[in-house]
């Protein structure tokens, strides 16, 4: 159980009758929710054992930081606004979220050049005329990464920098070129904003392309 702790969004023993309801719900909707693994360990002799289902369940629904979620939305937007060369690389979590279409649009709003990391291959279609290929570093085609490297706004959909999604280490792109945006994260060149959903509505109530 510590072993997969560590490599787990939630995990729990269900060595308590009473609890076992409450923590395989928390399990799945961990899972559905974030789409990260989850981790339940059965004990041998709790198998057969019959389990309390409660008449009434706690919400579940994620932590939304409202106050953190609309001044990062107000900071990328005046970064955009600001930069003459930004471009949109989009990441795995945009297919894990179900994000392509509403990515999409958003491309086309921006008019801006998307490329993708090596995992998030075919989340973009390749044939859009904006999507200039996947970016992976020194192996990409010079044209790519000159786009890339010389764009004054980095903005990544559902990605985080390493040299195995984009051919590069974290340290090697400058950190206030770039914006990125994961399943709860926003990192907007020094600042971090948590509990901010790459998904589902922002404080005004519209969806997240609205923005």
């Amino acid at each position: 159980f510590n072993v997969y702790k560590e490599v787990t969004e939630y995990g729990a023993i269900l060595d308590d009758p009473s609890l076992a309801a409450g923590q395989i719900r928390t399990a799945i909707h961990v899972a559905l929710r974030v789409k990260r693994p989850v981790y339940l360990e059965v004990p041998r002799d709790m198998v057969s054992a019959d389990i309390v289902v409660p008449e009434s369940v706690e919400d579940l629904g994620p932590k939304v930081d409202e106050g953190a979620l609309d001044e990062a939305v107000q900071e990328i937007v005046g970064r955009l606004n600001a930069a003459a060369r930004p471009v949109l690389i989009v990441g795995v979590e945009v297919h894990r979220f179900r994000l392509r279409d509403q990515v999409i649009a958003l491309a086309a709003r921006l008019n801006v050049p998307v490329t993708s990391s090596f995992l998030g291959r075919g989340v973009f279609p390749a044939r859009h005329p904006q999507f200039i290929g996947t970016y992976l570093g020194v192996v990409s085609p010079p044209p790519l990464r000159q786009i890339v490297e010389g764009s004054d706004c980095l903005l990544f959909l559902g990605e985080l920098i390493s040299d195995t999604t984009l051919g590069v280490p974290a340290d090697s792109l400058d950190e206030t070129r770039l914006v990125i945006c994961t399943a709860r994260e926003v990192f907007v060149g020094h600042h971090r904003y948590e509990d901010v959903p790459l998904d589902g509505p922002t404080p005004d109530g519209r969806s997240p392309e609205a923005h």
